[in-house]
């Protein structure tokens, strides 16, 4: 059950009870004796020579809350809470409460409840956003910092200054607040040492869909909320739609022209695995090797290829964060039905106000029979560092940060992307639950193996993968070798 799901299952719920509760009380007025049972509790009131039983319901729990603790001092006073965090990449995690930002003060909210309940102080540690600085510092802790959250790509993972988090009790990965997608494709021969969960914002900032132009769709007579939902959204589907809507391409000048759709660096990584590319496989004994199934990296290459070369289709070599971002742009100025990149970029189109409504859709798979699949192309996790004083105290917060970050900080993010708010967004935001529920991260992604890298710039200069792909998995065999010596 995703999160959403649980949000929209409890309210339901709620507005059950309420009719429940409405008719019992309507059946005492108009049946005079009548009885209403439930296995709740009953509370009988006596009106002259009527007996009105009424019923009280206990409030729906959430199995997945963690419970309550008080980690105060032997005097009752809240204890330090130091959380180690990159620079100026830390207001989905911590906020003085002053910030007029939705995601920052969420967060502050988030804090506070979560001081309250565990008799913590939170506070965060600042560091450079170095490899060699967050080594340094974790290294030499004598256990002033209780979690850390760190760049994945540093390779902090393999230094053997985190704890395994698959041994910790506290800590539950198949929980709905956890990316399954993302952890457990870090998990090596059973060990975890880093997590990303929904307190880990940038995973989901960062993560691959397609905005889309709601009236352009409109017009083209296209129902694309159920063309995913009936499992018709492949890449051939979206080729078609690209050649269908694009216009004034092989003209002399640019300003008239109208693309199918755009695509950034990023997003053609990601429509690599969307297609079925799958680069390391699992063995029966938890160990990781590079695939041999290289009939189904071309297939997926091809597919990829075709998209992206079709002439409907722009790419961009930027990243979604950076500064001279033409998607943006173009996007905005209604010369593109579909534009591929990270869900962050939302919170620009929405302040840039533009005069037509906007909605999301995860990326298209390879074929009907296939799963849909989207990645994301950066992000900050979390890890326990193993000089922490107290292992149990920073796993229940760990927990509680990501549970309670859900309602919170998740959803002011969601505000700030989606055109309208999320009440009015509904089916915007099921198509970020569902990009969130089939999120995919292979390792040969996260460390940018030889093997990722030359296959994804084969597809955007359209070179064909059979001679790359034999010169190339060796390579990345013994690259991969290296990562997951530390898991062994």
């Amino acid at each position: 059950m995703t999160n959403f799901t649980r949000k929209i299952s409890l309210l339901l719920c709620a507005v059950m009870l309420l009719s429940l509760v409405l008719t019992a009380v309507a059946c005492g007025k108009s049946d005079e004796g009548a009885e209403t049972t439930t296995a709740a509790t009953t509370v009988a009131e006596a009106t002259d020579d009527t007996v009105t039983e009424t019923t009280t319901t206990a409030p729906e729990v959430d199995p997945y809350e963690p419970a309550q603790e008080n980690f105060g001092d032997a005097n009752g006073k809240a204890t330090d809470f130091n959380m180690l965090v990159r620079a100026n990449r830390y207001g989905y995690l911590y906020d003085d409460g002053t910030s007029p930002e939705r995601v920052n003060a969420a967060a502050y909210q988030r804090n506070m409840m979560i001081e309250e309940r565990y008799n913590i102080k939170i506070n965060i540690i600042e560091k450079e956003s170095t490899a060699d600085v967050w080594n340094t510092a974790l290294l030499t802790s004598n256990g002033e910092y209780d979690l850390a959250c760190f760049d994945y790509w540093w390779g902090i993972e393999q230094s053997g200054m985190l704890y395994d988090l698959m041994t910790l009790d506290e800590i539950d990965v198949s929980d709905p607040h956890w990316y399954q997608g993302w952890n457990d494709n870090c998990t090596i021969n059973d060990k975890l040492f880093s997590i990303a969960g929904d307190a880990t914002l940038e995973v989901l900032e960062n993560i691959e869909i397609l905005f889309f132009n709601k009236d352009m769709a409109e017009v083209n007579q296209l129902d694309l909320y159920k063309t995913v939902e009936d499992g018709d959204w492949t890449m051939e589907k979206m080729a078609q739609i690209n050649t269908q809507v694009a216009s004034n391409l092989d003209n002399e000048t640019a300003d008239d022209d109208v693309w199918g759709a755009l695509y950034d660096v990023h997003a053609v990584g990601c429509m690599l695995y969307s297609a079925g590319m799958k680069l390391t496989n699992f063995n029966d004994d938890g160990s990781i090797a590079i695939t041999s199934n290289t009939d189904g990296l071309v297939r997926a290459g091809e597919a990829c290829i075709e998209l992206l070369h079709n002439g409907a289709t722009r790419y961009d070599s930027n990243t979604a964060r950076a500064t001279n971002n033409q998607g943006v742009k173009l996007f905005t100025n209604e010369s593109a039905m579909f534009y591929a990149t990270a869900l962050y970029l939302g919170q620009t189109l929405r302040k840039s106000d533009t005069g037509f409504d906007y909605g999301v859709l995860i990326p298209p798979k390879f074929d009907k029979e296939s799963d849909y699949v989207t990645g994301t192309y950066g992000a900050s996790l979390f890890g326990i560092p193993h000089s922490v004083k107290d292992v149990h105290k920073s796993a229940v917060i760990l927990d509680a940060l990501n549970y309670y970050s859900n309602d919170t900080v998740v959803d002011a993010f969601y505000e700030i992307v989606l055109k309208y708010q999320v009440a009015d967004s509904e089916e915007d935001a099921n198509m970020i639950e569902k990009a969130r529920d089939v999120l995919y991260m292979d390792v040969a992604y996260i460390y940018t193996l030889t093997l990722f890298s030359g296959i994804k710039n084969a597809i955007i200069k359209d070179q064909p993968l059979g001679s790359l792909l034999a010169a190339n998995i060796k390579v990345s065999q013994k690259e991969l070798q290296k990562i997951v010596s530390a898991y062994n």
